[in-house]
């Protein structure tokens, strides 16, 4: 008993001091969001970005899946009828009743339960999601982080379209977000998901940043509208209900969509499930690698 107080003393003790230490980026956020919020024209934007996203259907379970490839139907359980006796036709049905349950399962998907298995799929598909964000934003005015912005010793980001990029030849330059590290893909796993890897839903992902909140629900829309995309879950932390302390005040739209191509079928990956974030400028702007490592550490004692 004496150990269990103990530990729960200092448990205790981590908790108020990962919470201490973030709370100077909690009260800048909440700053740029009470501005946000004043402002009658974002007010309104906000209110029906609320309601395009509530609109949207969600999966309740989230899953990381592996799908076999499109194949043609088999028509062997289709015989001619009358060339049966009404035995054999009865057996046939039980087996063909057997074979739709297996192929209804095949294509749900099976559950990853290997986390090589789920990085082997998070490589193979890195690319199209990034080429398929990349539409997005530029059909929406989206903006990218430059890989040199926002460093220890930089508290300035700069943010650039995918076309001032390409004039600029800094394309290269751009801050595509990187898989999720395994380190913290494992603590992840152990702290939140009792090692399900299937429950790792976030390994690939990445981020688009906006100028306005009608700029943000105009990339929402487009998503909402891309045949090839198939969203599974959104989290609005844009919402005027959201309590913005779970996330030490920082605000954004995720999204986690699967991806339906050509290619992501060929390779039988429309089962994997990616991160899409939506960000604000203002909220990029405070969003520096220092504060970020606070909110890992706020997070990790919380065990999410």
């Amino acid at each position: 008993m004496c150990v269990g107080v103990v530990f729960l003393f200092f448990r205790t003790k981590i908790v108020y001091q990962s919470r201490r230490d973030v709370e100077g980026d909690k009260r800048r956020y909440d700053e740029v969001w009470a501005e946000l919020i004043t402002q009658e024209a974002s007010y309104r934007s906000l209110e029906h970005l609320s309601q395009l996203a509530k609109s949207v259907r969600q999966t309740k379970n989230i899953e990381q899946t592996v799908r076999g490839q499109d194949r043609v139907h088999d028509s062997l359980f289709e015989p001619d009828t009358h060339a049966f006796s009404p035995p054999f036709l009865l057996l046939r049905n039980q087996f063909s009743a057997l074979w739709r349950v297996r192929e209804e399962e095949e294509e749900a998907g099976r559950r990853i339960a290997s986390l090589d298995q789920l990085y082997a799929q998070a490589a193979l598909i890195e690319e199209p999601f990034r080429a398929k964000v990349v539409e997005l934003a530029r059909g929406s005015g989206g903006l990218f982080v430059l890989n040199s912005s926002g460093q220890v010793h930089d508290p300035h980001v700069t943010l650039v379209s995918m076309e001032e990029a390409e004039a600029q030849d800094a394309v290269k330059d751009v801050k595509f977000a990187k898989l999720k590290g395994v380190d913290r893909a494992i603590e992840k796993l152990s702290r939140s998901y009792n090692c399900n890897v299937y429950l790792l839903v976030d390994v690939v992902r990445q981020c688009i940043v906006f100028d306005s909140v009608d700029s943000l629900w105009a990339c929402l829309q487009a998503i909402i509208e891309d045949p090839e995309l198939e969203i599974i879950r959104i989290k609005n932390r844009l919402d005027f209900e959201y309590k913005a302390e779970r996330s030490a005040g920082y605000r954004d739209v995720a999204m986690n969509v699967k991806l339906h191509t050509c290619e992501s079928q060929r390779l039988g990956l429309t089962g994997h499930v990616c991160e899409i974030q939506l960000v604000l400028k203002e909220v990029m702007m405070l969003k520096t690698v220092v504060g970020h490592k606070r909110y890992v550490v706020f997070r990790n004692v919380r065990c999410e």
